[in-house]
């Protein structure tokens, strides 16, 4: 595969106290053949040290940091970002991993092809050891959705948010338009910054492939459930009231009603009122998450 060498990429892998993974994802990052300028294994202030063993076997190509105080996952990512001389910048959480070798080789090349900011692509979700592979996402189905115009991923994210964080690529020009991730945000980083660059004219670049595998119970399966911290929570309405609710008249009235449905959900509706209001929806939520609880816990 001919590569353009030009482009330069930092990558941070992010950690809060849970090593268990480090180590398979440093060997999956250092394997790329893409040359990575830096590597950064970056704790967000747990109180815990890395171990002894994986500084002394990485270190010579790895730096290893740690946030004196736990800042938030949105905090943390702009602190990395802050210092970026690279072209582009590639978080990924300790526990996940690299699908291939040319993974971010591919990333990359769609990325200058493409021209955009922000880059993304499928990941496998797998369980917390990434020897089971459970299914893709974003599905190709999603993926089909968003290859589109800007204002046209716009009005599809606002209906959901289907892009895999862990499968995406940031060019250093994102960090300078919008001063970084939103830090009205706590942990929410991923979603704010889809539906600002989308909005503002920018499309997301799409690699319709695999790059990289999601560990279920590591760090970044952990900021995924919104009803698993109250934080997320938070941050998720926030988003709705600010990214998403200002801007209704951009919506067709499909993805309005699933906006209005899911902005319900997180404010707390009771069961019968969601039945009452949004059966089909409510109803396919139901079973999605009976299919995902059966497919992690199987």
């Amino acid at each position: 595969m001919e590569v353009d060498r030009t482009p330069s990429v930092f990558v941070a892998i992010l950690t809060y106290g849970e090593y268990s993974g480090l180590e398979r994802t440093l060997k999956s990052v250092l394997r790329q053949d893409f040359p990575v300028a830096e590597v950064v294994v970056s704790d967000d202030g747990s109180g815990q040290e890395f171990p002894k063993e994986v500084i002394e076997r990485y270190q010579a190509r790895v730096s290893f940091r740690q946030n004196a105080t736990n800042r938030g996952t949105v905090a943390h990512m702009n602190g990395l970002a802050n210092s970026l001389r690279e072209n582009y910048i590639k978080f990924i959480s300790a526990g996940d991993a690299f699908s291939s070798t040319d993974a971010l080789t591919r990333l990359v090349q769609c990325a200058e092809k493409q021209g955009a900011l922000i880059t993304t692509s499928q990941a496998l979700v797998c369980d917390s050891t990434l020897e089971k592979r459970l299914y893709p996402f974003p599905r190709k189905k999603q993926l089909t959705s968003l290859n589109a115009t800007a204002k046209e991923q716009f009005m599809y994210l606002a209906g959901e948010n289907c892009i895999s964080a862990v499968g995406t690529l940031f060019h250093r020009e994102f960090f300078a338009k919008h001063d970084g991730f939103s830090e009205e945000y706590r942990l929410l980083e991923d979603w704010p910054a889809w539906l600002r660059e989308t909005r503002e004219g920018r499309r997301i670049g799409i690699l319709p492939e695999v790059t990289c595998l999601y560990a279920t119970g590591g760090i970044s399966s952990q900021n995924a459930d919104a009803f698993a911290s109250e934080e997320l929570r938070q941050d998720m309405l926030r988003c709705y009231e600010k990214e998403i609710l200002p801007y209704e008249e951009w919506l067709p009235q499909s993805v309005l009603k699933k906006v209005r449905y899911r902005y319900a959900l997180l404010q707390g509706m009771p069961e019968g009122g969601l039945m009452r209001e949004y059966p089909l929806l409510h109803l396919r939520t139901i079973v999605k998450r009976g299919i995902k609880r059966w497919l992690i816990s199987g």
